[in-house]
Parts: C-alpha cells; sequence; structure tokens
C-alpha cells in the first residue's frame, strides 16, 4: 500500500480548533476493511499498560519525539500524586514515567516515558467522519484473576464491536457509545477503527449488575485472551454498552491547553461503514449488527426480529441471547 505523507505546520487544516504539530498519512483511495487480526498487528505495539501503587489502566502512544514517547490515557488511570509505571507490549516496564497534563473537563491525562527502544506510533483517524454502526476495536489490559498466583494481575484483552451512537452527551467527553467490550483496567485504552486507526479514548461503562456464576473457580483469561468463568464468584455483569471519547475531542483539549505534541500521525481517509451489512444482512453477524442499531433507536420488534434471526444462523451466538 503506498503511502504519501505531507508535514503540516499546525493541524487547524485538519482538525478544527487544534495547534498541534502533524503529520498527515493520505492515501489515494479509500481501502476495504480490515480483519481483526489485521487491525491487532497495528494496535497492540502502541497500547500499554500503566500501573502504580494504587491501581492501573492503560494507554497509547501517540507520539515520539527523540528518545520521548507521548501516550494518552484517562484521567482517573493516573489521578494520583504517585510513582506511574509504563508496560509496553515488549514487556519492558518503563520508570520515572512524566506527567505532562491532567484534563478536568475530559477524562484524559497525557504521560512520557523515555526509551531508546524504536517504538510505533498509533495513527489518528478522523472521530467527526465515524458513523453508527461501524465496527471498532478496544484494546487494553484489564486485571483478570489467575488461579495459578491467586492475584489478580492486568493482561492483554482486546474486542470487536460496532458504534451505538455518537451523541450519547455522558459528561467528560464520553459522546461514543459503542458495543467493543472494555472491561475495568483497560480506562485509558484506545479504541480502533476498521482501517487500524485510533479514532477513541476509552474510559466508561454502561449500567453494571452483580452476577453469580456457579462453576469451580474465578474467572480467568485462556490462552486465547478470552475471559471465561471456570468459578463460582460474584461478577459485575455490564449491559454491553460502553463509552469513549472521540479523538477529535482529545486533539481540542490538546490545543487549547497548549499541551505540546509533535509528529502526530493523521489519516483524513472514511472509515469502512457497514451500510451494505445493515441494508442487506446475509449472516447472522449482519442480523446482529443489524439488531443492535435498532434496539439503540428503541425499536424493540425489529430488534428482537434480527436477534432471533441470528440465533437461528448460529445457535451459539451468545451476544444475540444476552441482548
Amino acid at each position: 500500500m503506498s503511502q504519501g505523507w505531507r508535514g503540516l505546520d499546525y493541524l487547524p487544516g485538519v482538525f478544527a480548533g487544534t495547534a498541534t504539530v502533524a503529520i498527515v498519512v493520505s492515501y489515494q483511495q479509500a481501502v476495504s476493511a480490515l480483519t481483526f487480526a489485521e487491525v491487532r498487528k497495528i494496535a497492540v505495539p502502541v497500547t500499554v499498560m500503566i500501573s502504580s501503587q494504587t491501581g492501573g489502566g492503560s494507554g497509547v502512544i501517540v507520539a515520539r519525539q527523540g528518545s520521548t514517547y507521548t501516550v494518552l490515557t484517562n484521567r482517573h488511570v493516573a489521578e494520583e500524586d504517585t510513582a506511574y509505571r509504563i508496560q509496553t507490549s515488549d514487556n519492558d516496564v518503563h520508570d520515572h514515567v512524566k506527567l505532562v497534563k491532567r484534563f478536568q473537563d475530559v477524562d484524559l491525562t497525557v504521560l512520557q516515558f523515555d526509551s531508546s527502544k524504536n517504538y510505533p506510533v498509533a495513527t489518528l483517524g478522523n472521530s467527526s467522519l465515524s458513523s453508527v454502526g461501524d465496527t471498532v476495536f478496544s484494546f487494553g489490559y484489564p486485571s483478570i484473576y489467575d488461579s495459578a498466583t491467586q492475584s489478580s494481575p492486568q493482561k492483554y484483552y482486546d474486542a470487536e464491536g460496532i458504534i451505538l451512537a455518537l451523541d450519547a452527551k455522558e459528561d467528560q467527553g464520553y459522546v461514543i457509545k459503542h458495543r467493543a467490550d472494555t472491561p475495568r483496567g483497560m480506562s485509558g485504552g484506545p479504541s480502533f477503527d476498521a482501517k487500524g486507526r485510533l479514532i477513541a479514548i476509552n474510559g466508561r461503562s454502561g449500567e453494571a449488575w452483580e452476577k453469580v456464576v456457579e462453576v469451580n473457580k474465578p474467572p480467568e483469561i485462556d490462552a486465547r485472551g478470552e475471559i471465561v468463568y471456570t468459578g463460582r464468584a460474584v461478577l459485575q455483569t455490564y449491559n454491553g454498552e460502553w463509552f469513549s471519547i472521540p479523538i477529535n475531542t482529545v486533539l481540542a483539549e490538546l490545543s487549547k491547553a497548549r499541551v505540546p505534541v509533535s509528529n502526530l500521525k493523521i489519516d483524513q481517509t472514511p472509515p469502512p461503514n457497514n451500510r451494505e451489512r445493515i441494508a442487506n444482512p446475509k449472516n447472522a453477524g449482519d442480523f446482529y449488527l443489524r439488531a443492535s442499531i435498532a434496539d439503540q433507536k428503541g425499536d424493540t420488534q425489529a430488534a428482537i426480529g434480527d436477534y432471533s434471526k441470528a440465533i437461528k444462523l448460529d445457535s451459539d451466538f451468545i451476544d444475540a441471547y444476552m441482548s
């Protein structure tokens, strides 16, 4: 795939209201959607684990200047005045993390760490071009019980879903509602579109309730990275809705606060969309996609009909049963 690079002095021509030095990645023509595995290869190297003595979360590398790397995360991940560590995908732990800026009106914090290693940085998309029904992927490090150590370490996890709404009007900047699982510990982690661009920062769940699971051991992550329930435990179960902060909002906040972030990579082309799948569903996943959108619009009858069709085509489609 050929890439055309060109430098910009400032971002106003790219994202209105920002003033950050950037590099824009432009393509001659739109690219078809990447598979989950292809997006994972892009996302994993830029997704980081953030930890301290009081807790932890996730983050994403968005820029590099010399040996200094800039990481975006949630404010509630790095809200304490304590020492933080950043672990990159190669399992290297970077101490002496610098707090650049905590934002109060948006759940966002900017951190930096230094390393002589060559880490990739995320390419940013234009979140204003996202649409309801677009595919999204969440990445991060939730805390999952490990029976071998009888502890709850942070372990890598990812999930695929769709955008349910772009005007959720939650406070702290959370306006994108989506259905890509983002368990506790993945706060501050990235949300990527189907072209492998960073379009949002995750950080908030929908409604939750407690549920008792009757099995033999507490929940764990299996070899495939899936959460499995193998014991009796009281779990927090969520309604399958999650919220994230659009990357355009993040850039605007960085600009207003005059936070210097150089060498951002921006791809302005529109993301792949699922309009054809919604208009002419052909498999269980397509019907589930259309049902989720109908459900969000309050069209219960249409949603139930499509959820039922998804189950009929795939009796093991657990998400359709739980919706």
